[in-house]
């Protein structure tokens, strides 16, 4: 299973860029993922959240679809 991030809209950083943006040394900190479009920007946040939803329901069958089965629920 390979695990998905949603963070496209949401700016990367660190310790270090955390402790810069208190004194300012560089200036911008910050690296948004751009789109073209808002409507670009909105199919890509909604794919992924969507990817996360099938990830989670993914681990769930992985994890307590055994013991569901050996119960008898939905075989």
């Amino acid at each position: 299973m390979n695990n998905i991030k949603s963070d496209h809209l949401v700016s990367a950083g660190s310790i270090l860029i955390g402790a810069g943006t208190i004194m300012n040394i560089a200036g911008i900190y910050f690296q948004y993922n751009y789109s073209n479009s808002d409507e670009e920007a909105d199919r890509c946040a909604i794919f992924r959240d969507w990817r996360m939803v099938g990830q989670d329901i993914e681990k769930a069958i992985e994890t307590e679809g055994p013991s569901l089965l050996a119960q008898g629920v939905g075989g």
